[in-house]
């Protein structure tokens, strides 16, 4: 399978930070699909994975994760490459509702 593979240091916002944010903690055990925008108009899909078994994200609280970007391959990795970079920012959305950000500290294409 090709795909985008960004490591990545996360917040989720709490409600001081950002008027939208999650009225609760996040579970890092279940699945959590969130969408991923770095800007420029480019927001995709993104599967977000606990480094270091975490069970839950604290809002306000700084976790090391991975993202695993599967629809990202061919003609779309050629439209965001430019994007990519190292301490690049990108907020973390459900639809349009802004309920995190992030920097990106490596990334993969394979």
């Amino acid at each position: 399978m090709i795909m985008l593979l960004l490591e990545a240091k996360i917040t989720f916002y709490t409600k001081e930070d950002w008027s939208d944010a999650l009225p609760h903690n996040v579970d890092a055990e279940g699945i959590l699909r969130a969408s991923i925008n770095l800007g420029d108009g480019y927001l995709f899909s993104g599967q977000i994975k606990a480094l270091y078994g975490e069970k839950v994200y604290m809002r306000g609280e700084y976790y090391n994760v991975l993202i695993e970007c599967a629809t990202i391959h061919d003609e779309a990795y050629e439209d965001i490459k430019y994007l990519l970079s190292i301490g690049r920012k990108f907020t973390i959305q459900t639809a349009f509702r802004i309920v995190g950000s992030g920097n990106i500290t490596d990334f993969l294409y394979y």
